[in-house]
């Protein structure tokens, strides 16, 4: 596929919350469920017909019916979210899952559980400090939610089906890697849109599905020549960044991006799930408790 043919696809995953791939599993009966954060462990919710999609509202306008339930000192991400529901442009969801990651987040889901109701919506706590209590305080989290997910959804989560989906998840972030690894070389043969773009589709689509074309888009960024000069390498760092937008504006300046730091960007979105001796749930709980957040 030319390169302008594999961009076009991840741009197109990007813009529309129910994309091509998203429509193609949902015609294959699986169930996508949205989550708001990266402490939701995506693993547990890609198992035996589920598929998870990170929350985004791309292209919204403004948030008049979410300003009727949410004051405007709440974040513009929850509102946007919340704005999202109540124009039905998530209708399409089985279920949302949230993390009490702040207030407004709080305020948000029970906004979003009265006034959009949701087929099925669970709340998983936010810890924040990783300490052996705290592991086991969140394998018991991720319990009480694949407990809810089989009863609701009629799925298998066992031991099994959560091993393929830890193997399925460091397939990707493995692919993602040898991505990343060729920013760090002295004239990268990617920009840094680029990689985030891929990045941001990778949140917003089944990976099972997007899965070959990053491989092609990594076969074919190895194969580049090295970039053209820059003023400077920077990192960015902050929350969620979805938008690859505000990276193209960096480097249209003479920037050129080749880390980043948020939570919807390769650190610590690449980290693999390890410990592969232990309880599989125990092994997610370990892998979300020990994420850098950037927040």
């Amino acid at each position: 596929m030319p390169e302008e043919s594999m961009m076009a696809v991840f741009e197109e995953i990007i813009e529309n919350s129910q994309n091509a791939l998203v429509r193609e599993a949902m015609d294959a009966g699986r169930i996508p469920i949205g989550y708001t954060c990266s402490f939701v462990p995506e693993v547990l919710l890609s198992v035996d017909g589920l598929f998870p999609l990170r929350l985004r509202a791309p292209g919204i306008g403004g948030t008049q019916l979410a300003d009727i339930y949410l004051p405007p000192i709440i974040c513009s991400y929850c509102r946007s979210l919340l704005e999202y529901g109540m124009n039905g442009r998530y209708d399409f969801l089985g279920g949302w899952v949230f993390n009490y990651s702040c207030q407004h987040m709080n305020r948000c889901s029970d906004v979003v559980k009265s006034v959009v109701k949701p087929p099925f919506v669970h709340v998983l706590d936010a810890l924040h400090t990783c300490t052996e209590n705290t592991i086991s305080w969140m394998v018991d989290e991720l319990r009480e939610l694949k407990e809810k997910l089989s009863n609701h959804f009629d799925v298998s989560i066992n031991d099994d089906a959560l091993k393929t989906a830890i193997d399925d998840h460091n397939v990707f972030v493995s692919v993602m890697q040898e991505i990343g690894q060729l920013r760090k070389l002295e004239h990268p043969p990617l920009t840094g849109a680029e990689f985030q773009k891929v990045m941001t589709a990778s949140l917003a689509a089944p990976k099972d599905l997007l899965l070959g074309p990053v491989k092609e888009f990594r076969d074919s960024v190895q194969a580049r020549d090295g970039g053209k000069d820059y003023r400077a390498r920077l990192m960015v760092l902050g929350g969620a960044m979805d938008d690859p937008g505000y990276i193209e504006i960096i480097e249209e300046m003479g920037g050129l991006v080749v880390g980043d730091h948020f939570c919807t960007g390769s650190v610590p979105g690449l980290n693999p799930i390890g410990n592969e001796n232990l309880d599989p749930l125990e092994r997610i709980a370990r892998h979300t408790m020990e994420k850098p957040c950037p927040r």
